[in-house]
This record gives C-alpha cells, sequence and structure tokens, in this order.
C-alpha cells in the first residue's frame, strides 16, 4: 500500500519507528528522511474530494473523505457515527458501571439532497459544517460567503478550520460535479489576525482528488498549520472498500489514527458510507 505522498506505507512506518526511538524528526538531506518530507505523520484533521477510478467508468464518481487523528492519549476517545445522511464527531469514556459519558462535538459531513436533482456535501473540521449547509440551502452560498465569520480555534496549536464543499447534479448518467471547493481558516504567522483561504479545485478527473490537512504533517511543537493550495493525490481504488483503504495512507503515523469517514455518491445519488474509529 502507498501512502497520499507516493512512499509505501512499510517504508514510512519503519522510518517512523527508528525517528521515535531515535527521538528527533529527520532533518531534510538525511537519505530517505528526505525523500519522504520529514515524514510528514501527524497531520490532524483532514478533507479529501475527488473522483474514484473504477475499471468500469460507469461505476467511477465523486467522493469526500474526512479524517482524524491525534498524537496524544486522553481518558475520551473520539469516534464517528452517522445518523441518516448526517455524520458527526462524538467523544465517549467509560464511566461508572461501564456505561459511556458520550459528548456530541460538531457534525463534519452532510449530504443533502435539493430541488432540480441537485445535492450537495458540506464537510468541516467544526460547528462550521452546520453553516455551509445553511449557506448552501438558502442562498447557494459559496465557502468563502459561509465561514466569513470564523477564525481559527483558540486552542494549544491555533488549529485551523478547514471546508470543503461539492455540488453535484445527478442524472441518468450518474452525478456531475458543478462546483467544488476547499478552504482554510487559520492564524497569521506574524500576528493573532485571521487568515481565510479559499480554493476552487475544478475541473475533477477521474482518478485525482485534492487534500487539505490542518497541519502541515511535520511533528513538532508548535505544529505547523498547512500551506499553500490543497495537494493532488492520485485515487486507483476500485470500489469504496479499497478506497477506504487508499485514505488511510493519507493519515500519517497508524498510532495516531482516531477515525475516518469516506462518502461516496453512486450514479444513482445515493449517499455511500463508511466509517472506521480506530480507537473503538
Amino acid at each position: 500500500m502507498v501512502g497520499c505522498d507516493g512512499i509505501p506505507l512499510n517504508v514510512r512506518e519503519s522510518v517512523a519507528r527508528d525517528t521515535r526511538a531515535n527521538g528527533a524528526v529527520p532533518q531534510p538531506g538525511s537519505g530517505l528522511a528526505q525523500k519522504v518530507e520529514d515524514l510528514k505523520e501527524f497531520y490532524g484533521n483532514g478533507i479529501i474530494i475527488g473522483i474514484t477510478s473504477e475499471t468500469d467508468k460507469a461505476e467511477s464518481g465523486p467522493f469526500v473523505a474526512y479524517f482524524s487523528t491525534n498524537n496524544f492519549r486522553t481518558s475520551w476517545k473520539e469516534r464517528f457515527e452517522q445518523t441518516g445522511t448526517l455524520i458527526s464527531a462524538k467523544s465517549a469514556r467509560k464511566i461508572f458501571g461501564g456505561k459511556e459519558d458520550i459528548n456530541h462535538l460538531y457534525n463534519l459531513m452532510a449530504f443533502v439532497k435539493t430541488e432540480y436533482n441537485n445535492c450537495f456535501v458540506a464537510v468541516s473540521n467544526g460547528n462550521q459544517t452546520d453553516a455551509i449547509v445553511s449557506g448552501q440551502v438558502c442562498s447557494s452560498m459559496g465557502l468563502k460567503e459561509s465561514t466569513r465569520q470564523y477564525r481559527y480555534k483558540e486552542d494549544a496549536h491555533n488549529t485551523p478550520r478547514i471546508n470543503g464543499l461539492v455540488v453535484f447534479r445527478t442524472g441518468w448518467d450518474g452525478p456531475k460535479i458543478e462546483k467544488a471547493e476547499m478552504g482554510i481558516i487559520k492564524k497569521n504567522q506574524t500576528s493573532d489576525s485571521v487568515t481565510h483561504e479559499d480554493y476552487n479545485i475544478e475541473p475533477m478527473v477521474r482518478g485525482k482528488a485534492r487534500l487539505i490537512t490542518t497541519y502541515s504533517g511535520l511533528n513538532q511543537g508548535p505544529l505547523p498549520s498547512f500551506e499553500g493550495e490543497p495537494r493532488t493525490i492520485n485515487i486507483s481504488a476500485n470500489g469504496i472498500n479499497e478506497l477506504v483503504d487508499e485514505m488511510e495512507g493519507c493519515m500519517g503515523a497508524p498510532e495516531y489514527r482516531v477515525a475516518l469517514a469516506v462518502a461516496k455518491i453512486d450514479k444513482a445519488g445515493r449517499f455511500n458510507t463508511r466509517i472506521k474509529n480506530y480507537r473503538d
């Protein structure tokens, strides 16, 4: 299996183990470490939007994936759950008597059908998902208009907010992407001001996807935010189960994986999903 940067996962994981054992992140110019770009093993949250490349072209279709990773352990365990066409992030911990205390964190992905055979998927790492849905339903707003009131998350790492929106039109020949956008809201590097970066990621083609994450991947403190336009990655999966496996390769070090949600729109315009929780 190959990761999103083209590095075989067994190679990445071997180097990652050696790196953690030595207590340092490899620096540029250090042989294999240079090839894997300092391992880029901790990305935080990530959004991936693309089109699959099934052998049967009629089965190819758009998909949206969202993942969560965490490089520290707590008594709370984040998990993804689906209710209808809404996927949410929740946190749970065991309490007295073996029962679970569960908190709703945020709606991370919503699939909404609108009039005239249209539908859309909104995705984010916070409550801005609900704002994107409202903006699209009420006024056909894009990401920029729907999320302009938000700031980065004012936590220990000033975690950026990442957002995605895909609008489809469904017909006899399957869903067609009419609009695809990704965005990031992050702290300015030199002040507390907010930087909004929004990208139109069209046109989209079979076998390609775009990826945006909260952090750059370099596992150091403070965690550096994602920089530049969403990365282009190749998609070779044949079917949603293989797609889940391929998306895992984008999540960085296996021990940091928390949860993954993958949604593929089939040719009938249905929302087909897979959710994988790694810490249950």
